[in-house]
C-alpha cells in the first residue's frame, strides 16, 4: 500500500510537470505572437509614415555626380574636404527646396521632388552655389577647378568642383526596406540616370518631360539649348535632351553631341547621319536614291523622245494621205 502510495505521488508530480511546461510555453508562443504582431503594427505605421512624408505619385528624380572624381581621390590629397564642402551644399539646397535625399553612392547624389520646379530650381541654385563655396585652397590650385571669369562681364563662370545633373519626372514606384529608407524604382529613374550619364561638369540636362511641366515663371529665369537626339542605354527610342543655364552662366559653353540614331520609327528629319533610320548604311542609300532617279530621268527622256516620234510618223502619214 505504501509502495502505491509513493509512485501515485511521483506520477502526479510528473503530470504536473508537463502541465506546467505546456503552460510555460504556450504562455512564451503567445507573448511572442503578441510581440511580432505589435512590430509589425507599428512598422506599418512608420512605413505609412514615411510615405506620407516624401515624394509620390507623379515626381521628378535627379540625379548628380561630380565630374573625373575618380581622378581626383587619386590626384588630390584634400578631396575629402572638398566632398564635404559639395555634401553641405547639396543637403542645404535639397532641403531649402523640398527634394528628399534618397540615396548617395560615393560622390553621386539621388533626390526626388515632388514638384518638377523644385528640382529645377535645386539645379539651378546648385550651380550657382557651387561657384560661391569655399573650395580648400590647393583644389583652387589644382588645373581644371580654379576660378574662371566671363572675359566680357567678368562674373565667374566656374570655379571649385565641376557637378553634372540630370533630371526626369513621372510615376516610380517606392519601396521602403528593413532599414525604413525608401527608394525608387521604374523606368522614370533609370531614364534620369542616363540624362545625368549625358551631361558634362556645369552643366544639367533635362528630359521633355521636365521641359514640359516646368512652369514659365523659371524657365523665363533660364537659357534652354536644344542638345539635340540622344540614344540612352537600356531605352528604345531616342530622346531629346535640353540643357538648361541660368542667365548668369550662359556663357558657359558646352557642345552639342551629335549622335547616331538608329530608329526605324524615327521621321525624316531626325534621320542619324550614318544611317537611313532602318540600320541601312546612308552612304548605300544615297547611291541607290542617285541610281533611281537616273533611271527615272531616262525613262521620262526616253518617253518623251517616244512621243515626239510618234507625232512625227502621224503627220508624215497625214500628209501622205493628202497627196
Amino acid at each position: 500500500y505504501q509502495r502505491r502510495v509513493h509512485g501515485s505521488s511521483s506520477n502526479d508530480k510528473g503530470n504536473a510537470g508537463i502541465v506546467i511546461g505546456i503552460v510555460v510555453s504556450c504562455t512564451v508562443i503567445i507573448l511572442f505572437l503578441v510581440w511580432f504582431a505589435i512590430y509589425k503594427f507599428r512598422r506599418h505605421l512608420k512605413i505609412k509614415k514615411i510615405l506620407m512624408s516624401i515624394p509620390s505619385g507623379d515626381v521628378a528624380i535627379v540625379f548628380t555626380d561630380i565630374q573625373d572624381s575618380t581622378s581626383l581621390w587619386e590626384k588630390y590629397p584634400e578631396m575629402n574636404l572638398a566632398l564635404l564642402t559639395h555634401n553641405n551644399c547639396m543637403r542645404h539646397l535639397l532641403q531649402k527646396n523640398n527634394g528628399y535625399e534618397v540615396k548617395t553612392v560615393g560622390d553621386s547624389f539621388m533626390i526626388s521632388f515632388q514638384d518638377v520646379n523644385d528640382a529645377v530650381k535645386f539645379s539651378i541654385e546648385v550651380q550657382e552655389e557651387l561657384i560661391r563655396s569655399k573650395w580648400p585652397q590647393s583644389l583652387m590650385n589644382y588645373p581644371g577647378y580654379d576660378e574662371v571669369l566671363d572675359e566680357k562681364t567678368g562674373t565667374t563662370l566656374w570655379r571649385g568642383l565641376k557637378v553634372r545633373i540630370g533630371i526626369n519626372c513621372g510615376a516610380c514606384e517606392i519601396v521602403v526596406n528593413k532599414n525604413l529608407q525608401a527608394d525608387y524604382f521604374g523606368p522614370v529613374v533609370n531614364m534620369a540616370a542616363r540624362v545625368e550619364s549625358k551631361a558634362l561638369g556645369g552643366q544639367i540636362l533635362v528630359s521633355q518631360a521636365v521641359l514640359d511641366k516646368t512652369c514659365a515663371e523659371v524657365t523665363e529665369e533660364l537659357v534652354i539649348q536644344d542638345m539635340g537626339m540622344h540614344k540612352l542605354k537600356g531605352i528604345s527610342d531616342p530622346l531629346t535632351l535640353w540643357s538648361i543655364t541660368p542667365y548668369g552662366l550662359q556663357r558657359r559653353q558646352f557642345p552639342k553631341v551629335i549622335e547616331s540614331v538608329a530608329c526605324n520609327r524615327c521621321k525624316r528629319e531626325l534621320l542619324c547621319p550614318r544611317c537611313d533610320g532602318e540600320g541601312n548604311d546612308l552612304q548605300s542609300v544615297k547611291s541607290k536614291l542617285g541610281n533611281s532617279r537616273k533611271s527615272r530621268k531616262l525613262s521620262d527622256a526616253e518617253s518623251i523622245h517616244s512621243g515626239v516620234s510618234l507625232q512625227l510618223n502621224r503627220t508624215k502619214m497625214s500628209l501622205t494621205s493628202a497627196n
